[in-house]
């Protein structure tokens, strides 16, 4: 079973912090980041589609740097995008810890994985995901069963 779990902290109305989780495939990793709640929710708005918008694939980063475009460091990255022709979507989740001074950049960790969910699952997701923005529920889930 490949998992990714995300928490949400509001800071504010506008903004908060998300951790993931995410395992697959023996590979496992934590991250956290900042986002704006209006970002995380157009995230699950592109999520929603069927089939996916190629001009607008769901895909959210977040991390250090001086704007969201041009950030120095990533240390979470979630997107989504078809995979065949049979209709599947490569989840692919990038997590890293953050490096606070070059004297520990060495020390860093980060995980890349990528696994295969339904638009079934990415639909669940999205509602789960807006249920943690709202204070609803204290996690969202995608769990894929598929190899």
């Amino acid at each position: 079973m490949d998992l990714l779990r995300l928490r949400f902290e509001p800071e504010d109305q506008w903004h908060g912090k998300v951790t993931a989780d995410v395992s697959a495939k023996g590979f496992a990793g934590r991250g956290s980041g900042w986002f704006a709640t209006a970002e995380l929710r157009n995230f699950v708005a592109a999520m929603s589609a069927f089939p996916l918008d190629a001009e607008n694939l769901p895909s959210i980063t977040g991390g250090f740097g001086a704007t969201q475009e041009a950030l120095e460091q990533v240390h979470v990255a979630i997107a989504f995008a078809p995979h065949d022709v049979r209709g599947s979507i490569r989840a692919t989740v990038r997590l890293a810890t953050e490096v606070w001074n070059a004297d520990t950049a060495d020390l860093a960790s980060s995980v890349l994985v990528r696994f295969l969910v339904t638009y079934a699952d990415l639909d669940k997701f999205g509602a789960a995901i807006s249920g943690l923005l709202d204070g609803e529920i204290a996690e969202a889930t995608l769990q894929s069963w598929n190899a």
